[in-house]
This record gives structure tokens, sequence and C-alpha cells, in this order.
């Protein structure tokens, strides 16, 4: 999983999640495992704190029979933590998948 903005390293519950370096533009990329269903509400509060714009998954959901991300986005619409998301669009290619989404803070988070 990689999402485009800032550079910080921590753990969201279980999942380390990395913030590296782009080639022209410092602070560019978060690498992280794909979320679980204990850490939705974080990935998505991480990518409304960091602003980020794009979301890129590089695995599938299930492989070779283990899961390896929760399907993190909603099909129409849903409310993770302080976060609600709407899916606006899906385009299916060959080879992949592109949603965007709505993203809304929708309360405080307190840290």
């Amino acid at each position: 999983m990689i999402c485009f903005c800032g550079f910080a390293t921590r753990v969201l519950q279980s999942t380390i999640t990395l913030f590296s370096q782009g080639y022209k533009n410092p602070n560019m990329y978060i690498a992280t495992q794909g979320p679980t269903a204990e850490t939705l509400n974080d990935f998505w509060w991480m990518i409304w704190q960091e602003k980020s714009h794009v979301i890129v998954m590089v695995t599938n959901l299930v492989e070779l029979g283990k899961i390896k991300s929760e399907k993190y986005w909603p099909d129409d619409r849903d409310t993770f933590g302080c976060v609600q998301v709407s899916l606006t669009g899906e385009e299916h290619t060959a080879g992949y998948v592109v949603r965007s989404f709505v993203l809304q803070q929708v309360c405080l988070k307190a840290n």
C-alpha cells in the first residue's frame, strides 16, 4: 500500500507505516501494510490527516488463499471512525481498477 503525502514513522495498532522521500519531492510517500478490520479507522484517519491524494494497492485482497488486506473502500459510502468515505467513481481496466473517493471529517479525533 503506498499513499502519496508526508514523512515520519508511526505504528497504527499492529500495522507499521513508513513515510519516505520522493524522487523530486521530500516527504512524498507512505508505505504501509494493507489495513486489517481493526486498523481501518486508523488507515482512513491517516489518509485524511496526511492529505493523501492517491492510494496505490499493489496486492489483491486475497492471494493464494491468504488474506492480504481488508477491503478498505466502501461500495457507496461508509464512515470509518471520524472519516466518511464516499465512492464517487470506479473504472476497470485490464490490469487494475481506479476508484475515486470523497472524504469528509465527521467528528473530532482525540489524540
